[in-house]
């Protein structure tokens, strides 16, 4: 992995924004770092990102099943109460997009 440093894009931030995207920092520190970019093989894409997210992807879909209806583990997983029912109905839709991310670090 290489990182490279480049000129912001003036109109990032109204990009981000037709697109829907209105997370562009926390608390005055930007969120995404406009200067930089990260070159990764394509082995590096493969291996380090794309496997270990179709892995976890995998795991959160066992695990999800035994969530909707049961209390204890929505308790522990605080889901707040007015949006378990809707959690329920979803998931009965089997609609494996409903919501999921993943956030990684990743150092190469």
């Amino acid at each position: 992995m290489h990182n490279i440093k480049m000129p912001a894009r003036p109109n990032w931030r109204d990009m981000a924004e037709e697109a829907d995207s209105t997370f562009t920092g926390i608390h005055g520190v930007p969120y995404w770092d406009e200067g930089t970019a990260d070159t990764l093989s394509l082995k590096q894409i493969e291996t380090d990102l794309e496997d270990p997210a179709a892995a976890l992807q995998e795991m959160y879909g066992e695990a999800a099943v035994e969530i909707p209806g049961r209390e204890l583990l929505l308790d522990r997983l605080d889901t707040p109460e007015d949006c378990r029912d809707l959690i329920a109905a979803n998931w009965r839709l089997d609609d494996p997009e409903f919501y999921r991310r993943f956030d990684f670090a990743y150092d190469g």
